[in-house]
């Protein structure tokens, strides 16, 4: 079987320049591929994908605390300490009722609180972490 024929080589239905064929054997395919025309070029790999963006520290960005008075009198005064800042509310939170505090950016989660009511108790409380517990409820 030494005969050789003339055959277009079909390879993913793409046809290629003729090539010389022939009957199988091992020394007759040897010379082939290394004469084949490179059918595609080399493909990378797609590049992965970027990274979520980290979520930014809470203690960057601006936060507040909400307050609720759950007492039967009006809290006159309230003051937090936020490293070395301290922030108060403009006017005094009445009984049953909720005010929020803004706290300074970049301020850190713990803060100090300081509540003077209406019959001249004093609540205090200290490292108050803003980061977990975003609320806080003055009871007798």
């Amino acid at each position: 079987m030494g005969a050789l024929a003339r055959a277009t080589v079909l390879i993913m239905g793409l046809a290629t320049a003729p090539v010389l064929a022939q009957a199988p054997n091992a020394s007759s395919w040897q010379g082939l591929t290394s004469q084949a025309p490179a059918l595609a070029t080399p493909v990378s790999p797609p590049p992965a994908a970027p990274e979520p963006r980290a979520a930014r520290p809470a203690a960057s960005s601006a936060m507040s605390l909400t307050l609720v008075n759950a007492r039967g009198v009006a809290a006159t005064q309230v003051a937090a300490e936020v490293s070395g800042r301290v922030v108060t509310l403009p006017k005094p939170l009445a009984p049953n009722a909720r005010a929020v505090l803004r706290l300074p950016r970049g301020g850190g989660c713990l803060i100090d609180l300081s509540v003077t009511f209406e019959d001249g108790e004093i609540t205090e409380v200290e490292d108050h972490d803003v980061c977990q517990d975003k609320s806080l409820r003055l009871t007798d």
